[in-house]
């Protein structure tokens, strides 16, 4: 696409044409290609959208969607949730390489016992799992009482996405019948 200035409006040359331009003008291009592929040129000019879900999937997007709109404050706590609890599986896979990388200076079975470091780090990682096991105990009863509430919208977001499914299912009807669909 090559824009050209003439005077003072802005044209697009399509061809051997020169076109008005209008910045809000949207070109949407489809394809039935399952995995279609584009040069880099032209995956920078674009924005590329993936049609292929499941139907399960989409439920669950819009399960997600529905809740943020209906109940934001639910969803940002859920949210939340599975980033802490993500915070705190790497704090305890820290601890163990901490702890395993003390054992292994550690030569002699005789030095575990008197190795004042490693004490220290077992009782600190002690502690600190301890803590995280409370925290993951609340935020499971947390987040089982916000999925009761969030599968009150279930319902809701099955039907969107049955009827996605159901428009894009509407190409396979034979031509014959597309036509008296008006009527039905």
């Amino acid at each position: 696409m090559q824009m050209v200035k003439m005077g003072n409006t802005v044209n697009v040359k399509i061809g051997d044409k020169n076109v008005p331009y209008n910045s809000n003008f949207k070109f949407f291009l489809t394809t039935t290609l399952p995995n279609p592929h584009y040069s880099p040129e032209l995956s920078v000019k674009v924005t590329l959208l993936n049609f292929a879900i499941t139907p399960a999937g989409l439920e669950e997007q819009m399960l997600n969607q529905l809740v943020m709109l209906e109940m934001p404050d639910l969803q940002e706590k859920k949210n939340q949730i599975v980033s802490d609890n993500a915070k705190s599986a790497k704090i305890m896979y820290e601890l163990e390489d901490k702890i395993l990388a003390t054992l292994s200076e550690a030569a002699e079975v005789m030095d575990l016992l008197k190795d004042d470091n490693l004490i220290d780090i077992l009782a600190d990682s002690k502690i600190t799992g301890d803590d995280i096991k409370v925290r993951k105990a609340e935020s499971e009863i947390t987040e089982k009482e916000i999925d009761i509430t969030r599968e009150s919208f279930r319902r809701v977001a099955y039907r969107a996405s049955l009827l996605f499914f159901c428009i894009v299912d509407l190409n396979i009807i034979d031509p014959m019948y597309q036509y008296s669909l008006q009527w039905f």
